[in-house]
């Protein structure tokens, strides 16, 4: 019983320390968004995309040394213009498709290493892997209604950054980063993190 006692406690205080290494901090990104590439959204239609447009960020992280951190995010860009491609190739069709909208949520799962320049100036990178959910608004093409749809996509991501320590717990940043599927998206941000 004793050993059991001595045991627990013994994870409580590892547990303890664990927290003490690093510090948690949360994360807030305005970014420039553009999305390109093709997905088939159906056995009949397939949705085209190149459009850019403002998107948000919020992310919960823990830097683990002065060398490493990592964070959980969710993003959305919404009314990103599309164009759908309801025409089977070597088919005759009143009308090639319809154009519309979708918005965009992002899951993502990032480690990042970084590289410190001075006390307040460092370099960063990104590599993780983001879950994408669309949702696309009604259309219709040649005599066709297509209701408001929702698709899934998965991808892998990378990025460069610069931060820039304006006092213990806030921090600047700029970064760059993409992410690499059947919609490729492309991410120049702005942002700032706050540490507790």
């Amino acid at each position: 019983m004793l050993k059991g006692k001595w045991l627990f406690s013994a994870l409580i205080a590892a547990s303890s320390l664990q927290v003490e290494a690093g510090d948690w901090y949360t994360q807030l990104d305005i970014s420039s968004t553009n999305q390109k590439g093709s997905l088939i959204t159906s056995t009949i239609d397939t949705s085209i995309i190149d459009d850019t447009n403002n998107s948000f960020s919020f992310s919960l992280g823990k830097e683990f040394s002065p060398y490493f951190h990592a964070d959980i995010s969710y993003g959305n860009v919404r009314e990103m213009t599309l164009f759908v491609d309801t025409c089977p190739d070597g088919a005759t069709c009143i009308s090639e498709g319809f154009t519309t909208q979708w918005d965009s949520k992002t899951l993502s799962v990032s480690a990042k290493p970084r590289l410190p320049l001075t006390d307040e100036w460092a370099l960063f990178a990104r590599v993780g892997y983001q879950k994408q959910n669309f949702t696309r608004t009604n259309g219709t093409s040649n005599g066709v209604v297509y209701a408001t749809q929702k698709f899934e996509d998965h991808a892998f991501t990378w990025g460069l950054g610069a931060s820039w320590k304006m006092s213990k717990d806030w921090v600047w940043h700029l970064e760059y980063h993409t992410a690499n599927a059947d919609i490729d998206w492309t991410n120049y941000s702005i942002g700032i993190r706050s540490y507790f």
